[in-house]
């Protein structure tokens, strides 16, 4: 039974590890010794005719995308082709407003899409912020 505990034990702890995870904002060290949160966004993209016109290319221009992200400080977690008004999604972490306003805006000076950026709140500081009401 004790091996039953134990694997009861890790599966509850790796929960909480999940869960944990997804309340707290990612951290980014900064050069001086402090550490922030990263900025959440939900980007709704749509193909330009140009972008459509080139749509084969799409995949190596969202790894460039990445790229710059990551280049610019932020990251993006997630990108999802959709059906309707909007063409895609993608979910992605910057250091600050700023730093995310310059990727979108360079984004959408290539020509390929546009983009309505929303800043989004975690689960935790949404709490934090209904707490302080």
């Amino acid at each position: 039974m004790k091996g039953v505990g134990l694997a009861v034990a890790q599966k509850d702890s790796w929960l909480k590890s999940r869960l944990t995870n997804k309340e707290i904002p990612a951290k980014v060290s900064v050069s001086n010794q402090e550490e922030r949160r990263m900025s959440h966004f939900v980007t709704l993209i749509r193909y330009t005719q140009q972008g459509v016109a080139k749509i084969k290319e799409s995949p190596a221009r969202l790894d460039a995308a990445k790229k710059a992200a990551e280049k610019a400080g932020g990251k993006i977690h997630a990108w999802y082709l959709t059906m309707g008004k909007y063409d895609a999604v993608i979910i992605s972490e910057f250091p600050n407003d700023e730093a995310s306003a310059k990727f979108m805006l360079a984004t959408g000076a290539l020509g390929n899409v546009t983009t309505q950026t929303m800043k989004a709140f975690t689960e935790g500081e949404y709490r934090n912020i209904v707490a302080s009401l």
